[in-house]
């Protein structure tokens, strides 16, 4: 959904002061010192420098190291030679020699580079710099339109309150994105040949373009980057502009030196046109969109993270619905506009008329509202307590149109696909993270804005930084079963954070074999070596180890023989000798227990069990003297306890004659 509020180029002219990359930008601290010679063996001072270009750095201020053991009176006569009637010992210890220190001196007569070089003039003076200004680490795009993108930056540059934005820079120093992650813009199409847009358009690698066949058997010919619902062939051009917009947002190609920035800089743009030349569709084509990005990853092996739906309208459908879940269930992201309010443009309370699809309690959508330049809800936006999960930026937006152009639209069509460039980057930086956890990422890193506070669920803004900085939770392990068991039993665990686990040990003993089924669920199988005690797991996370310890039990090994015999069997009156081992040795001193069975017409009928002890050796024996002729059969067997299964020979025939 699209309010369009002004068309041209507008452009602005702003200063940015944000350094890319700076650490410790303070050279007094990181400046390497000049070879030793100077006085008492400590270094000789630096000489001065000039301030880096551009450098911001308090007027009238210098930082200075002193020697140790400068007196008062020293640093007194230091003031008065930079014309300061002011100065302050920051209380530096740990990172200093004992007995230096460093001193802000604060100078009325002298700034800049004279204020250092005087001070390095001083014999008691080890180094000096400029108090310089520093900035929270970004990456600023070479794009010329981005000073343009208040909603990635917002510095104040369109009147609007500075600060205001997703802070698209601190999160591009940690990620850019990744060619290898896809979002699916289900729209009017996508100017697939806009110069800033085409470096990242996906391309089907199962179809070869142009040859009239459908290579990959999905059902499309010549389907290179999408299809055309609504003519039913498959090239999504935009004929509309709205896809375009939309697409461009979420990820044009960043830091190329031409136009803007998406908030994905890299990610791959799936085109699926349902959506008119006039701005309409139907819910049949959404569906077969749908359905075609789907079979793409499930089928083809294709990344898609994200849906990208900046549209809505219609009653409740519950074959919409399906789809989008079915979506959930492939692991992608739905990204759905919350709507613009009607004919009014007045934005409605989702909460009492729901918008859909935003309003479809399907856990893989997010519902997104939109904000201005200033953090306040736009007064066209959608909102909802709780059917509406966040906002992001949607008035005034940049971004680009068919035939290399650009314009500023507003919309929370124009929001939605910030938080979709925003589910690709957190996909690019947090790979193995489920469809949930991205969810979970976005919604649980927002900005809170009173502005917001009961207008949805989060009560606030996208925050890309937050989003993409926030640490992987580590992985918890709540229970097992079974409880115990002998090498090579498959355990399952239950827990959270599962996803990318890498190690899964038993008491330290790494298991060769385990699957990761879910971010709640891992299937290992005992190994070899394993001992009783705790089981851990590894994950991107960090680790997790379990409460409760798995008793790993043995399998011990008994055997037996039947002798006295002669070709199985025996005369009546004499005894036949059971003998047999039983492995491992430690079962020394347990019983063993034999049981004699005779066969009465069809059925097998115990005479007698004894219990023999296993000797130090680890053999047992027992003679037995039957009572009657027949047919008889022996076996043994050792009981299950706490440290190892149960064990039992097979049953041993023997026939008493006269």
């Amino acid at each position: 959904m699209i309010v369009r509020t002004r068309v041209g180029v507008h452009r602005f002219t702003i200063g940015l002061l944000i350094a890319a990359g700076i650490g410790l930008a303070c050279g007094l601290l990181t400046v390497t010192q000049a070879q030793a010679g100077g006085r008492d063996g400590q270094p000789a001072a630096q000489p001065a420098k000039a301030p880096q270009p551009g450098a911001a750095y308090a007027a009238g201020e210098v930082l200075v190291r002193m020697r140790a053991g400068a007196s008062m009176s020293s640093k007194n006569a230091l003031a008065s030679s930079l014309g300061s009637a002011k100065f302050r010992d920051l209380g530096v210890r740990a990172i200093l020699p004992r007995g230096e220190r460093i001193l802000l001196f604060k100078s009325t007569a002298r700034t800049g580079a004279a204020l250092v070089k005087t001070a390095l003039q001083n014999p008691n003076v080890i180094a000096a710099s400029l108090n310089y200004r520093l900035y929270a680490d970004a990456v600023i795009p070479n794009d010329p339109s981005f000073p343009d993108l208040w909603g990635l930056n917002n510095s104040g540059q369109t009147g609007g309150t500075a600060g205001a934005d997703i802070s698209a820079p601190e999160a591009w120093s940690t990620t850019t994105g990744s060619s290898g992650v896809v979002v699916a813009d289900i729209d009017s199409g996508v100017a697939y040949d806009h110069v800033d847009l085409a470096a990242n358009m996906w391309h089907n690698p199962g179809e070869i373009a142009g040859d009239g066949i459908d290579n990959d058997h999905n059902g499309y010919i010549d389907d290179v980057y999408g299809i055309d619902a609504v003519n039913g062939d498959s090239d999504p051009y935009d004929d509309n502009g709205h896809g375009t917009h939309t697409s461009g947002t979420a990820a044009a190609v960043g830091n190329n030196g031409i136009g803007i920035s998406g908030v994905a800089w890299q990610a791959g743009i799936m085109a699926l046109k349902f959506l008119g030349a006039d701005g309409s569709g139907y819910e049949s084509d959404a569906i077969t969109c749908i359905d075609y990005v789907v079979n793409e990853k499930l089928n083809h092996g294709v990344n898609v993270v994200a849906i990208n739906a900046s549209w809505g309208g219609g009653d409740y459908d519950g074959l919409m619905r399906d789809a989008i879940n079915a979506a959930g269930a492939s692991g992608i992201v739905f990204c759905a506009a919350a709507g613009n309010g009607g004919l009014d443009e007045i934005g409605d309370d989702n909460d009492a008329t729901p918008f859909y699809p935003s309003s479809y309690d399907c856990a893989n959508i997010i519902a997104v509202a939109a904000t201005d330049d200033n953090d306040v809800l736009a007064g066209f936006s959608d909102y909802g307590a709780t059917s509406v999960d966040l906002a992001a930026p949607g008035v005034d937006i940049l971004s680009t149109l068919p035939g290399n152009a650009y314009d500023w639209w507003s919309g929370t069509s124009m929001a939605t696909p910030h938080v979709t460039g925003a589910v690709a980057l957190c996909a690019a930086q947090f790979p193995s993270e489920t469809m949930a956890q991205r969810v979970q990422r976005i919604l649980g890193h927002v900005d809170p804005l009173t502005s917001l506070s009961g207008m949805m669920t989060t009560g606030g803004r996208l925050d890309l930084a937050a989003a993409v900085n926030a640490a992987v939770p580590a992985p918890t392990i709540t229970s097992f079963t079974p409880a115990s068991g002998p090498v090579g039993t498959v355990v399952t665990l239950s827990g959270t954070h599962f996803n990318g686990a890498t190690k899964v040990a038993f008491h330290g003993t790494a298991a060769t074999t385990f699957s990761v089924n879910s971010a709640t669920k891992i299937t290992a199988t005992v190994p070899a070596g394993a001992t009783t005690g705790t089981i851990a797991v590894t994950a991107p996370g960090g680790s997790a180890t379990s409460a409760a310890s798995f008793s790993v039990v043995f399998k011990p090994k008994v055997t037996l023989k039947l002798s006295g015999l002669t070709s199985g069997a025996m005369r009546l009156g004499r005894r036949v000798t059971a003998k047999g081992r039983v492995t491992p040795t430690s079962l020394a001193g347990s019983k063993v227990k034999l049981t004699v069975q005779k066969k009465r017409g069809t059925r097998w009928v115990t005479l007698k069990s004894v219990a023999r002890t296993i000797s130090a050796t680890s053999t047992y024996s027992w003679k037995y003297k039957p009572a009657a002729r027949g047919a008889y059969r022996m076996r043994a067997k050792i009981a299950k306890t706490l440290t190892h299964t149960a064990a039992t020979t097979k049953w041993r025939p023997f026939k008493v004659t006269r």
